[in-house]
């Protein structure tokens, strides 16, 4: 391990994965350390008896930006989920399907539960009409044909949904040039609701056309605009969109706690709405080999010989770091670990509170869905955040004939794994008794809180002197923050050294 170098990195995960390709490319001469014996932090997987455990359930999504700008996603062997989900309520499972994806399937759910047929005449014209417009949502986000993901470039920033009247002859939702908003749904749909009676399904038709507005809006508003608006709790959000209880106890609370770790929905406005961008813009997959293929290619174009595993940072200051190998001297670190490990090294930084994720793993023989598709609990039991086949989407994750089922659990409690049992059962509605319980894994620190305010997501990354800061607590709590701050923080290296 050299003795001197321009920049110490002190963290292999994503951030310093990241920020080391930034220097790597700016030809600026760089060290990363790493106190494990792997790559990626958080991000890992672990092979045992023929299945791939991954260290919680994670995906990748094509949908975030500086991910495909390192990454050749067609590299890792994407086996994607199916684009909607499945919510059990009662005796029924209802399907919720991607509104960008499926702009006429959405029109379809938007009806799924009106028993009147006259209403649902007039109801159909509205949804058929914010249908079409839909549809020119998904087309205007620049998807190539073939592509696995909705493509991000050339019209970025267009948003092209909602005008004119539909081809029906429907008024249509939203103004030339703009995404329809909850307001649009109320002039289209005005009060022709009242007189129609529903039977049990996800929340009302009025709030599925409202979330296929959101989702629009955050799809095709340039992000700025989206970061620009008043910043709430996510739960305000919801409510200001005009969504009803019903559709967010049913559908978006236990969905979002597996996105954000926590069930109350205190996450930042900004952090939601980049994360249903990101959600309306590409596809949720898992690679063949694990999730933690992702920083293995991630690290790929690096040099070996430029990273230490199993050397962990002690203390530093500028121009100095101290290691469990010795002492490197520097004219810049960045430290891109986890928050608690920055927090000790760079105790200004202050404690960052974080959220904890547990997942449960079984397989079995005879896999209770012939889908990969996620299946939320619409029954308001809040103990389940979501599970899921997974190899469904990804064979190689269990070996032949054997299928590997992954349940989310947000929040600081451990339910015991026979409480968790029981509850697949019911979502399933199949006996699971003869499930093997693989392991569980508890993370305790898997996300960052980002409640309001996170203003713009950028957080500092220069602290002064030669130091730096990068990580998910330093943007949005995601793979997408991750990558964006260490790469944001590179930047900042190099023009501090003039380069």
């Amino acid at each position: 391990m050299p003795a001197q170098t321009d920049v110490v990195v002190v963290g292999a995960g994503l951030a310093g994965l990241a920020a080391a390709r930034r220097l790597h490319r700016a030809g600026t001469p760089w060290l990363l350390v790493e106190s494990a014996e792997r790559l990626g932090g958080r991000v890992g997987t672990d092979a045992v008896d023929g299945y791939l455990i991954d260290r919680g359930f994670q995906v990748v999504n094509t949908g975030y930006p500086r991910l495909s700008a390192l990454v050749d996603l067609t590299s890792l062997g994407l086996g994607y989920f199916t684009q909607g989900v499945l919510v059990r309520r009662g005796e029924t499972l209802h399907r919720m399907v991607h509104p960008l994806r499926d702009p006429l399937g959405a029109a379809r759910t938007v009806l799924t539960g009106l028993a009147d047929a006259a209403g649902v005449g007039r109801l159909a014209n509205a949804s058929v009409g914010l249908g079409g417009r839909l549809a020119n949502a998904s087309a205007g986000l620049g998807g190539r044909s073939g592509s696995a993901s909705v493509g991000l470039g050339g019209q970025f920033g267009r948003a092209p949904v909602g005008h004119g009247a539909s081809r029906n002859g429907s008024a249509g939702i939203g103004r030339p040039g703009e995404a329809p908003t909850g307001e649009d749904v109320d002039r289209v749909v005005g009060g022709r609701l009242a007189d129609v009676r529903r039977i049990s399904s996800v929340g009302r038709a009025s709030d599925r056309l409202r979330l296929a507005a959101l989702a629009a809006r955050c799809a095709s508003f340039p992000v700025d605009r989206l970061l620009a608006a008043p910043e709430t709790s996510t739960g305000a959000a919801l409510r200001r969109a005009g969504l009803s209880d019903r559709i967010v106890e049913e559908l978006l609370r236990p969905f979002l706690s597996g996105v954000f770790g926590e069930r109350e929905l205190t996450t930042s406005s900004h952090v939601f709405a980049m994360i249903v961008r990101s959600f309306a813009r590409g596809r949720i997959g898992l690679p063949a080999a694990g999730i933690g293929a992702l920083p293995e290619a991630v690290a790929a174009p690096l040099p070996e010989s430029l990273i230490a595993l199993g050397v962990s940072a002690t203390s530093l200051r500028p121009g100095l770091v101290r290691t469990s190998a010795g002492v490197v001297r520097c004219r810049a670190v960045l430290v891109a670990t986890d928050p608690a490990t920055a927090t000790a090294l760079l105790p200004p930084l202050g404690r960052v509170r974080m959220n904890t994720l547990t997942t449960y793993y079984h397989s079995t023989a005879e896999p209770p869905l012939d889908e990969p598709i996620l299946l939320l609990d619409g029954d308001r039991r809040e103990l389940v955040a979501n599970t899921v086949v997974v190899s469904r989407a990804a064979p190689t994750y269990a070996p032949a004939g054997q299928h590997l089922v992954a349940t989310s659990v947000a929040g600081p409690v451990v339910p015991p794994e026979p409480v968790v049992r029981a509850e697949l059962a019911r979502l399933y509605g199949r006996p699971v008794d003869d499930w093997e319980h693989l392991t569980t894994v508890s993370v305790p620190e898997a996300l960052p809180a980002a409640p309001a305010p996170q203003g713009r997501l950028r957080k500092p990354v220069a602290l002064g002197e030669g130091i730096f800061v990068a990580g998910d607590h330093r943007g949005s709590p995601s793979v997408q923050g991750a990558l964006a701050s260490g790469w944001r923080a590179a930047g900042a290296i190099n023009r501090y050294l003039g380069g």
